[in-house]
């Protein structure tokens, strides 16, 4: 339980709650209690009381304010937070690794200031508590919840104190049977195993102490859900489980750590087969440390680990990562960064640093994400860099998506295909059968696409696309080469846009309709406007609807023009790198529009088709004579296009 200065805030709380009911004041209490093992300064340990008294609306703002201070804010943030169950439904049920890890980066994501997160840890413990009579439908619900996203939370950030319990907790409410019979199978209950581990660090003290070693010693005793786990990953009865309880012993260096197990083993007798020299052989995860069972004096089984502060800096803090050696996940640097603060503010660690309110100042802005988590309507969570669009998003979420979108919607907002994506956003994309990608798409001076895969499967799609079967080898199509002598008609016709029909950036003609308000003729000066729930649709410059809408939401105005047709330049080169590049800053030198490029390319020529805006006969001579010069082309000509 919880210090009397602890009590006295909690109580303060409940009793400015006066219309709380006595379960909802039982529940503050339990998850205060929770917290109370990390010794957090006390407002800190009363705000996780707070946090379902302000979610019921039962405390004011001045009265909790004038209790918790700071922390206040904290409580407040906590009560706050969403749902995961409603935000991301399909994640959260879902039974993918990655969902579940994508899940969890979103939530941390979405956090603030990092303090809340023991908050929102302890109220799944009060709620587990409140659940214990309650459904066996929400028992199951809640015990997933905790496996799959607040345990390994707390295993990441080393709060030891709540993953236990948590992990108790969740396998008692999914497994009652299971977890009663390994709990009558331990001889001893818990706090007894406590009591026994407590004898076991003196002896170990004074031993280490007789060899002349200077050590920190601490232990645990294992928890049964850890201890359901090692019996099913060694497939053992509990009687043959080494490790029921452990101790881990830090000492200054490596030569150190050889003798401390020295005189482990001189002291009490080991079981052989349970010995591992990770400091000779470190794990994949870089993480090292000597592991070894003991037996003590009365024949029960005890393992210690030993290992230099270094390593167990590492292994908390750093590189080692021993919670992904524990939950097999990936490498993320971001997430490293945000648990390693974390950590730092619960040990105390930041006091040097201009105190608290500093340290968490200078992580609340350190901590600007580099990636973005995005939901579906379905509530499944996509995992994307910063600056990704809603086109990286299709692309995501499926090629055949990203080939087919046409337009999109930001929680609930019809958005241009460029709009960047913040975490915690809904996307759903709008689609049509027959669309296909933009050659648009793949530049990058028009900001539709962020991430290289997504352009790598855009480039793909025109790839396939830009070939046809030949009879010879019709399961392995040929792109025909290209017409040199004389002009030929372009092989994709739906690149150069008809005279009558608009042509908006980067979206297909299947996306785009005339709005019926003013029907704008071929000619006039035309914009497109994105609307919500019929596309887009272009309007005449000076039409009084569009303009009133463009200055209501210019966010949705796209630009437009008249399709004109193309001109075609086909060059032949000697393979070299940066061609292309030269090519193309030459003709954008000459003010020239380019479209689009198809190329076709061998060790030794490389033959390239260039997609041109139309251009004015009179300066084809000079464009050809700049083309030429460039180093490595033997030949280049216009044929014109319809």
């Amino acid at each position: 339980m919880y210090d009397e200065q602890v009590s006295q805030k909690v109580q303060q709380l409940i009793d400015s709650a006066s219309g709380a009911a006595p379960a909802l004041q039982d529940f503050a209490r339990n998850a205060a209690a929770a917290l109370a093992p990390l010794e957090l300064p006390p407002e800190w340990t009363a705000a996780a009381a707070a946090v379902p008294l302000l979610a019921a609306g039962q405390l004011g703002e001045k009265r909790s304010r004038s209790i918790l201070g700071e922390y206040f804010e904290l409580a407040q943030q906590a009560a706050r937070m969403p749902d995961p169950r409603l935000t991301a439904p399909e994640a959260m049920t879902a039974s993918d690794p990655a969902q579940a890890e994508n899940l969890r980066r979103l939530f941390m994501s979405l956090i603030r200031d990092i303090r809340i997160v023991p908050l929102v840890l302890a109220q799944q413990l009060a709620r587990a508590e409140a659940l214990k009579h309650g459904d066996a439908g929400e028992k199951q619900q809640l015990a997933h919840d905790i496996f799959n996203l607040y345990a390994p939370l707390a295993n990441r950030l080393g709060i030891w104190q709540l993953k236990w319990p948590l992990e108790d907790a969740a396998f008692h409410l999914a497994y009652p049977e299971r977890y009663k019979e390994i709990a009558r199978g331990l001889a001893e209950r818990r706090s007894e195993r406590e009591v026994r581990l407590e004898q076991a660090r003196s002896e170990l003290r004074r031993t280490l102490s007789a060899a002349g070693i200077e050590a920190e010693i601490s232990g645990r005793p294992k928890h049964i859900y850890s201890i359901w786990r090692k019996m099913q990953r060694k497939d053992t009865d509990l009687s043959d489980l080494y490790d029921l309880m452990a101790l881990r012993i830090i000492v200054s260096d490596v030569p150190t750590c050889y003798a401390a197990l020295g005189a482990v083993h001189g002291r009490w007798r080991h079981v052989a087969e349970e010995f591992d020299d990770y400091i000779a052989a470190p794990k994949g995860n870089f993480y090292r440390s000597l592991h070894t069972a003991i037996l003590d004096d009365e024949g029960r089984a005890l393992e210690v680990q030993i290992r230099t502060s270094d390593m167990h800096r590492e292994a908390e803090l750093g590189v080692a990562a021993h919670w992904r050696y524990k939950e097999g996940g990936q490498a993320d640097s971001q997430l490293d960064e945000r648990i390693a603060w974390l950590r730092q503010i619960l040990a105390g660690n930041h006091e040097d640093e201009g105190g608290e309110e500093d340290f968490v100042g200078q992580v609340t802005t350190e901590l600007a994400s580099e990636r973005v988590y995005v939901l579906t309507p379905h509530g499944r969570v996509i995992d994307l860099p910063l600056g990704a669009t809603v086109l990286d998003f299709a692309y995501a979420v499926h090629t055949g998506l990203g080939h087919r979108t046409t337009g999109a919607r930001v929680n609930g907002r019809m958005v241009p295909l460029t709009h960047q994506l913040q975490t915690g956003d809904t996307a759903q994309v709008l689609t049509h059968t027959q669309a296909t990608p933009s050659r648009d798409w793949l530049r990058r001076e028009h900001g539709y696409l962020a991430t290289r895969r997504a352009r790598q499967k855009v480039r793909a799609w025109f790839r396939a696309h830009d070939q046809a079967p030949t009879p010879s080898n019709p399961e392995h199509p040929a792109k025909p080469a290209l017409p040199i002598a004389k002009p030929a008609p372009r092989k994709h016709p739906a690149r150069a846009a008809p005279a009558t029909r608009p042509v908006v950036s980067g979206m297909p003609e299947l996306a785009i309709e005339f709005a019926r308000c003013c029907t704008p003729e071929p000619g006039t000066p035309i914009a497109a406007f994105i609307t919500r729930g019929h596309g887009i649709r272009v309007h005449d410059r000076q039409c009084p609807s569009f303009q009133r809408n463009a200055e209501r939401v210019p966010g949705q105005v796209l630009d437009a023009r008249w399709g004109s047709g193309e001109t075609v330049l086909s060059v032949i080169a000697r393979t070299r790198a940066d061609l292309v590049e030269d090519i193309v800053a030459r003709l954008s030198a000459q003010g020239l529009g380019l479209r689009g490029v198809d190329s076709r390319r061998t060790n030794e020529e490389t033959r390239l088709r260039l997609y041109l805006s139309r251009l004015d006969p009179e300066r084809m001579p000079q464009v050809l004579a700049t083309i030429a010069s460039t180093n490595g082309v033997r030949e280049a000509h216009f044929g014109a296009s319809t």
